[in-house]
């Protein structure tokens, strides 16, 4: 959850609270600037956009590691706890290219994305 602190300077301030707190610390009620304390604290909470990941497909048998270079990628719910990861692999720059297409959108347009694509099917 985001919170935007003001001062009575109308200086304002943003900071990251992890979920469950219900409200920031107090080192985080303070300015930045000038160290008075917040007048005005609100919250703001997470936009519903997708979480992407690299997940590294190595393994490692007997000393030697194969798919070195080789990454499933993997797209997630921020308000669900749905998953997906795809089935076959991709080289970094690949991976990193195709993750791109998840930029900024919610999970509804990333699923029908990810059906379009080539996520679910092995190489």
């Amino acid at each position: 959850m985001w919170w935007m602190m003001q001062c009575e300077d109308s200086h304002v301030w943003w900071r990251l609270v992890e979920e469950g707190l219900s409200e920031p610390p107090s080192e985080d009620l303070r300015c930045p600037e000038d160290g008075t304390e917040a007048i005005v604290a609100m919250r703001h909470p997470l936009a519903d956009r997708v979480t992407v990941a690299l997940v590294p497909a190595a393994w490692e048998r007997e000393g030697k590691i194969g798919f070195r270079d080789q990454y499933f990628l993997e797209i997630s719910s921020s308000r669900s706890s749905r998953t997906l990861r795809s089935a076959r692999t991709y080289s970094w720059d690949k991976a990193v290219e195709r993750l791109s297409w998840f930029k900024d959108i919610d999970w509804e347009s990333a699923e029908r994305r990810w059906t379009r694509g080539d996520f679910t099917k092995p190489e």
